[in-house]
């Protein structure tokens, strides 16, 4: 096995560990709110960000360079090894799972799933939509996906106080990287992108890997989109597309794709949560004390195809018609509703809205249904909710649950 592991430290406070509802918040909390609090654009900004970005097309055309590692603990000892440039860190001995004895049964398969449901992890389990279970090593996984025969899964290590994402194989984990944040999946959710805590922005697929671009510690991974595998395109490969945010004060984006080049994709945004086949982005692009505005820009065209300050645009449908919509607003351990837009004009075509609760995490399950995490403040309980757009009188269906557990602490996880 091929470890990607750091360092124990302390944190900036000098605690050396967390209880584990606050560290489920903490997380939670720092991706929902890093994006809001960040200052407008200036012309300053702006030329730095360009300066920025032509020192980092420099230094890819060197080779590449190791910027200092965020300021995420633990901190990375890194150094490369003999495996094709990959990072070799000082192995934890309390972040290795268990290889716990997979059913056999429930070995992936390269075939594609038939959706008959929302795939979710609970405990050591994740549910796949195809019906399937299969065992993970450990319980503290929040995020899945099956690529080929393998499964890519983010878990957050309590000790190690950072996450980590482990490649599994017949039920053991063959491969680990240490992630800040967890990963992101293209469209069809046959390539995952993430960075690692040294900075390289790393892909996954069906029996292949490559880093894309490094230097680019204290960014983070948005969107991928593209593939079925992140190879150059010239050399016969499919080829990708990494979105990236640069989380510092700096701000900005970036986009990295297969061939090696690094541009912002649009001018004005701050953050891209999503891309589809037709070039189409979602882009928050001015955020303000009380909210942010945003909309649905078109690379092809140059411009936005609508642009509003009621919602939060994230992720497109899979036939890129229809995308979710939280409110502008966001803070707090989850949102209040998640509408659906009409992807061409921004019109709202759907809506769901808990009466006495909050959303977590949500995802697309086809062209018109999405699934959500739900936490009912009255049964102290969560649930994965799903609504069909233009079925029936729109009521939403609870896939999974009751399960009882707090609200700062989801214990079943919708993936996708």
């Amino acid at each position: 096995m091929n470890e990607h592991d750091e360092t124990n430290e302390t944190d900036k406070t000098g605690e050396t560990a967390r209880e584990p509802w606050e560290s489920e918040m903490t997380s939670e909390f720092d991706r929902r709110v890093r994006d809001l609090h960040v200052a407008p654009l200036t012309l300053d900004h702006v030329k730095g960000q360009a300066v920025t970005i032509r020192r980092k097309r420099r230094a890819a055309v060197a080779g590449g360079v190791l910027a200092a590692a965020a300021v995420i603990v633990p901190a990375a000892v890194v150094a490369a090894d003999s495996t094709g440039g990959r990072d070799t860190e000082v192995p934890l001995a309390t972040s290795t799972p268990s290889t716990t004895a997979v059913d056999p049964t429930s070995t992936p398969t390269t075939a594609p799933p038939v959706a008959t449901g929302p795939s979710y992890v609970e405990g050591t389990s994740y549910h796949r939509a195809d019906g399937s279970v299969y065992e993970l090593p450990a319980a503290t996984y929040r995020q899945a996906v099956t690529l080929g025969e393998r499964v890519v899964a983010y878990r957050w290590d309590e000790q190690a106080l950072t996450g980590v994402v482990d490649v599994v194989a017949d039920g053991a984990v063959v491969d680990t990287y240490l992630a800040p944040m967890d990963f992101v999946a293209d469209e069809d959710s046959e390539v995952v992108a993430f960075m690692t805590s040294s900075g390289k922005v790393q892909t996954l697929w069906d029996g292949g890997e490559r880093v894309l671009a490094d230097g680019y510690s204290g960014w983070s991974v948005r969107a991928v989109s593209g593939g079925p595998d992140c190879l150059d395109p010239e050399a016969g490969g499919a080829g990708c597309r990494v979105f990236l945010k640069d989380d510092g004060p700096e701000g900005g984006t970036i986009a990295v794709d297969s061939s090696g080049l690094e541009e912002p994709p649009v001018t004005d945004a701050e953050v891209i949560y999503d891309a589809d086949r037709a070039g189409r982005l979602t882009v928050v692009n001015e955020i303000r004390d009380d909210g942010s505005c945003g909309g649905v820009y078109d690379e092809a065209a140059g411009a936005y195809r609508f642009e509003q300050c009621d919602y939060t645009l994230t992720d497109f449908s899979p036939d890129g018609s229809l995308v979710l919509a939280p409110p502008a607003y966001r803070d707090g351990p989850g949102d209040g509703f998640v509408a659906v837009l009409d992807a061409a004009t921004g019109e709202e075509v759907a809506r769901l809205e808990p009466a006495d609760g909050f959303i977590g995490t949500f995802t697309w399950l086809d062209d018109r249904t999405f699934a959500a995490e739900v936490f009912d403040y009255g049964d102290q309980a969560w649930t994965i909710q799903t609504l069909t757009v233009g079925d029936g009188d729109g009521t939403p269906v609870t896939a999974v649950g009751p399960v009882p557990g707090e609200d700062v602490a989801s214990p079943i996880h919708v993936v996708g």
